[in-house]
C-alpha cells in the first residue's frame, strides 16, 4: 500500500514539470556527459564571449548626453538673519507663545539677581 502512494506521488511530480524544465534537465544531463576540457573549453567560451558583450556594450549605447543649463551662484551672499534670542543647539523650535514666556523667565531671572 505504501509503494502505490510512492508511485502516485512520481507520478505527480512528472506531470508537475513543464517542458523547460525537461528541456533544462536533457542539457544539463549533456553537459555533465561532455568530456571534462572540452566542458571547460565551452564554458570559458561562453563566459569571454559573456564578458567581450559587455564592453562593447559601452561603445554601442554610450552615455546619455544631459542638456542642462549651466547653473551660476549669485553674486553676493544673502544677509543672514540674527536671531533675537541666542538659543542652544539641542534645543527644538518653539511657538511664539513659548518663546515669550522663555523671554519673560530670564528677564525675571535678570531682575532678581
Amino acid at each position: 500500500m505504501n509503494t502505490e502512494s510512492n508511485t502516485t506521488a512520481q507520478k505527480a511530480e512528472v506531470k508537475k514539470e513543464n517542458r523547460f524544465s525537461l528541456w533544462l534537465n536533457m542539457l544539463d544531463e549533456k553537459d555533465r556527459a561532455m568530456n571534462p576540457t572540452k566542458r571547460k573549453g565551452k564554458w570559458l567560451f561562453a563566459l569571454c564571449a559573456l564578458v567581450i558583450l559587455f564592453g562593447l556594450s559601452f561603445i554601442w549605447f554610450p552615455a546619455a548626453k544631459l542638456d542642462q543649463p549651466v547653473i551660476t551662484t549669485p553674486v553676493q551672499k544673502p544677509a543672514q538673519q540674527k536671531s533675537q534670542a541666542q538659543r542652544s543647539a539641542f534645543e527644538m523650535p518653539a511657538d511664539s507663545f513659548e518663546i515669550i514666556l522663555k523671554q519673560k523667565i530670564y528677564d525675571d531671572l535678570a531682575e532678581e539677581k
